[in-house]
């Protein structure tokens, strides 16, 4: 019996090959999308779980306040972190790390040279309190030494191909190391992905005086891991006592700490100074929902068009009760069928998400596995499969299989206004979240264009950004920037203490409650950015350590409105007499678009200068590269020439919304093609049982223009209102989104007439394309039908 039901079902499958393609291809599509965002969402969420007692370690983080604003550092200070060690009761065990993903250092080993980056330096016992696999070397000894050297797999066969490698030595810049040891590489969802781990005593850092002793100076990442079942409120208490009870006043009256677990510091956006890129929980839960989305809108084709092939099978079952058929008998075939066919589309949906598995790690730049996947998102795909089945194949089993055979036999009985009212509310529902989905892609795309289009305030095009890596090239700016003027293709040469893309890394405390950033520059950073002088001078090449330089803003917080009169009248910053103030510039962005324009005040220490900006003519750009790096060469002949372009620079601060954006929109683009899949199947399903009706209303004279017209402006209007179902709901959440920006773009009416536009474009095609195919048939083959 069981044998025959599976037969009858495949039957049925290859009878109507055309909608159950259409109906399997479009619930695997929609479950393999769904499986691939999550495998994505799964990954963010992941972050640092593997690490054992993961659930015990938190990071210490400092929140400090400066102009009417305040941020959140991720490293804190020496001094800090030398007040809390051993002092805080329910803590296990500190950690203190100083690292670098990005940097580069040369290494040499006999005839191997290479640039390595990723390195760290750390307590000797990281191995211990992190869950970093040690393959060779002891966890208690790896970092004893100074000149302890662990690095990773990869870096091993790199560097020593099929050697051991551990004992061996090797040169890092002017250093000597010892391999200690060899870890595992770690994970990409962990924010302590290095490749070489160094003791903390070798950091130059420890052994700088003033930045030991400075309350402010951004020394380590430190990590607490607690003793069973401690509240980390506790500890937080603790560390805001000893620092209330230890710290100099101004220190205490701006900052304060806290604890943040260590797996939620992936998704901190308010975290400064990071050691990898931050996610966004709004743009994962968006992704999750995208994915949910897509699952609805698949099932919702699914059922549309399942249960309206049901109804031209009642005569089938009439036929069967009349030859005796038990109605349980029916209700278990129908059942069978409907499960067979999402079953078949489950495994389709797995077979394409294998297949695609590997092009969607490279377009996300993430390394995601099946296995990665919870099994309670598995047994979800099961269970939505297994509703599916049961939805779709329940009307046939229990409400045709009830027919009396004779009404079924004459066709009627079997289709109501309830039906109707049903399919045309999931048509709906599903186009309401197609639209939707639209709308917010139209969106996401306008806020990333307008990021990248607003000016910061400068001309950015032409700079390029080259870092002073050691003392001896910060020494010998000046020297640099003579011979780089010498070339004819170079407009301007400036310097600063930190890039365009950084955040604030100075801080001055002034009286009162105000600070302020506090950035040292040249008087040439101005002019090679292109910002305006509003009222007095620059600084001269000649270093001015009593001379200051602040932006507008700045200025109208300490109550002027006029530059001259500010530069004339005012004299110094209040909290700072000993310096004169000698300029005032426009205001401008010195950080991204995230957030609004800062006050700041600008001095000129050469010692602190870190990056050289460049203006050249790109029109011989070659040529011109050649000719710095050649200077470069020559004035710092130890130190590796580099070099970004600032447009580049600025392009990675939104290298999160663009990544999101390229996910989002291809994902919108299957939820959307998997609609009119389903729309299509649906009305090429209306149409076929129409077609004696369209034949009857050719022989009376209608054209085939009003003919598709007739029969599309149902599903028009069905799109239509799922248009003013959405576009509140879009409004108020793409609203809410939008206020996390700084400088953010309005939305207008012209992102909902694109988005109507779209929808009933799309619903015209799937369905006019159907009715226009009929209504061109020859009347007499349609009054033929049946």
């Amino acid at each position: 019996m069981f044998r025959s039901y599976i037969k009858i079902g495949i039957r049925n499958l290859l009878r109507n090959k055309v909608f159950s393609l259409i109906n399997i291809f479009g619930l695997g599509i929609g479950l393999a999308t769904a499986f691939l965002l999550l495998l994505y969402v799964q990954h963010e969420r992941s972050y640092d779980k593997f690490h054992k007692d993961a659930d015990r370690i938190h990071q210490i983080v400092m929140e400090m306040w400066f102009a009417n604003d305040h941020f959140r550092l991720s490293p804190i200070s020496h001094q800090v972190v030398s007040k809390l060690d051993g002092n805080l009761t329910g803590v296990k065990s500190m950690l203190r790390i100083n690292g670098s993903m990005e940097e580069l250092k040369r290494l040499t080993y006999g005839e191997v040279e290479l640039d390595i980056s990723r390195f760290v330096y750390a307590d000797k016992h990281i191995f211990d309190f992190l869950s970093i696999n040690l393959i060779q070397g002891n966890t208690q000894n790896a970092l004893e030494n100074p000149n302890s050297l662990v690095i990773s797999v990869s870096q091993k066969e790199r560097i020593f191909g099929e050697k051991i490698g551990l004992g061996e030595a090797v040169q890092i810049g002017d250093q000597q190391f010892i391999i200690t040891g060899i870890v595992e590489d770690i994970p990409q969802n962990s924010q302590f992905r290095y490749n070489y781990f160094m003791s903390l005593e070798n950091r130059d850092i420890v052994e700088n005086e003033s930045l030991m002793n400075s309350w402010i100076a951004q020394t380590y990442h430190t990590y607490v891991k607690l003793e069973n079942r401690v509240d980390p409120q506790n500890i937080e208490i603790q560390v805001n006592q000893i620092i209330e009870s230890t710290a100099d006043y101004w220190f205490r009256r701006f900052t304060d700490f806290e604890l943040v677990p260590l797996t939620d510091v992936h998704f901190r956006t308010d975290l400064v100074g990071t050691q990898v890129p931050i996610g966004d929980p709004v743009y994962s839960n968006a992704l999750l929902a995208v994915a949910i989305m897509i699952l609805v809108i698949a099932c919702i084709s699914y059922l549309n068009l399942a249960t309206s092939m049901a109804i031209r099978r009642a005569k089938e079952v009439g036929i069967k009760k009349t030859f005796g058929a038990e109605k349980n008998q029916i209700i278990v075939q129908f059942l069978l069928e409907s499960f067979l066919t999402t079953v078949i589309a489950l495994i389709i949906a797995l077979t394409l998400v294998q297949l695609m598995l590997d092009p969607f790690q490279q377009f996300t730049n993430r390394s995601l596995s099946l296995n990665d996947l919870p099994l309670v998102y598995l047994f979800a795909g099961l269970g939505i499969t297994a509703v599916i089945g049961l939805i779709s194949g329940g009307y046939p089993a229990f409400f045709i299989s009830s027919f009396n055979p004779i009404v079924a036999l004459k066709g009627k009985g079997y289709s109501g206004n309830y039906i109707v009212a049903l399919k045309r509310t999931l048509v709906i529902v599903q186009f309401s979240i197609s639209t939707f989905i639209i709308c917010a892609t139209l969106i996401i795309l306008n806020q990333w264009n307008f990021l990248k289009e607003k000016s910061m305030g400068y001309d950015a095009n032409g700079i390029i950004t080259v870092p002073l890596l050691s003392e001896e090239s910060k020494t010998s700016y000046d020297v640099l920037r003579n011979e780089l003027r010498r070339i004819p293709s170079i407009i301007n040469v400036g310097a600063t203490g930190k890039s365009l893309t950084e955040n604030h890394n100075n801080i001055v405390f002034l009286e009162g409650e105000e600070n302020m950033p506090y950035q040292p520059v040249d008087g040439h950073f101005f002019k090679t950015l292109g910002i305006p002088l509003l009222a007095g001078r620059y600084f001269r090449d000649k270093e001015e350590s009593n001379a200051v330089i602040i932006t507008e803003k700045a200025m109208k917080i300490f109550g002027y409105e006029d530059p001259v009169e500010f530069v004339e009248g005012a004299g110094s910053v209040p909290g700072m007499e000993e310096d004169r103030i000698i300029g005032v510039v426009a205001d401008f962005h010195f950080e991204s678009l995230y957030d609004g324009i800062e006050p700041i005040i600008f001095f000129h220490e050469e010692k602190f200068f870190r990056f050289v900006l460049i203006r050249l003519n790109t029109k011989e750009l070659p040529q011109t590269i050649t000719r710095i790096e050649n200077v470069w060469n020559t004035v710092n002949p130890d130190d590796e020439f580099s070099y970004t372009f600032l447009t580049e620079d600025l392009a990675q601060l939104y290298q999160t919304e663009k990544e999101y954006f390229q996910i989002f929109s291809v994902f919108s683009t299957i939820a959307i093609l998997t609609a009119c899949l389903g729309l299509f199947g649906l009305a090429t399903f209306t149409v076929s049982q129409k077609v004696k009706e369209i034949g009857i209303r050719k022989v009376l004279g209608a054209s085939i223009s009003s003919l598709t017209i007739f029969f599309s402006r149902q599903f028009v209007y069905l799109v239509l209102i799922s248009n003013l179902i959405s576009w509140p709901l879009i409004y108020f959440l793409m609203n809410k989104w939008l206020d996390g920006f700084a400088n953010r773009m309005s939305i207008g009416l012209d992102v909902f007439i694109v988005a109507g536009f779209l929808s009933i474009l799309i619903a015209i095609i799937s369905v006019g394309s159907n009715t226009l195919r009929a209504a061109l048939a020859n009347p007499v083959d349609s009054l033929r039908y049946e």
